[in-house]
């Protein structure tokens, strides 16, 4: 392995745990390579390994935060799934599925969306009805 700042090719390895989370989501905590060049200080992922964990956190975290929007729109805004889901042209059911397991970021995106700003169905119920 070599410093791409300054070609060194004696690096020292170690590994930190980082957490990362979705707006909703629980913290997920991973095990992080870091690499530092002892010539100039230079640290980071030099070869790029830290890319593809960082992204399945990220997907378990928004998976896990599924429920926990779901529960904030039919507790707090009286929003049933299917509710939801027909006002955002969503597929019948797939509020459902990502609840159970099924990573959907269309789902993700939109309960975000209606959690973040509830009356944003209303809306797109009143538009529908024109």
């Amino acid at each position: 392995m070599i410093c791409p700042i300054c070609g060194h090719t004696k690096l020292n390895t170690t590994y930190e745990d980082k957490s990362f989370r979705v707006l909703y989501g629980p913290p997920i905590v991973i095990r992080l390579r870091v690499d530092t060049c002892p010539a100039c200080n230079e640290s980071g992922d030099f070869e790029n390994e830290n890319d593809r964990p960082i992204q399945q956190a990220l997907e378990i975290s928004a998976l896990k935060s599924v429920p926990f929007m779901v529960a904030i729109l039919k507790e707090d805004h009286q929003c049933a799934p299917v509710y939801i889901e027909r006002v955002t042209g969503l597929q019948f059911g797939s509020i459902t599925r990502c609840e159970a397991g099924h990573y959907d970021a269309a789902v993700i995106i939109a309960l975000r969306m209606a959690c973040a700003y509830p009356p944003i169905l209303a809306l797109l119920d009143n538009a529908e009805s024109r």
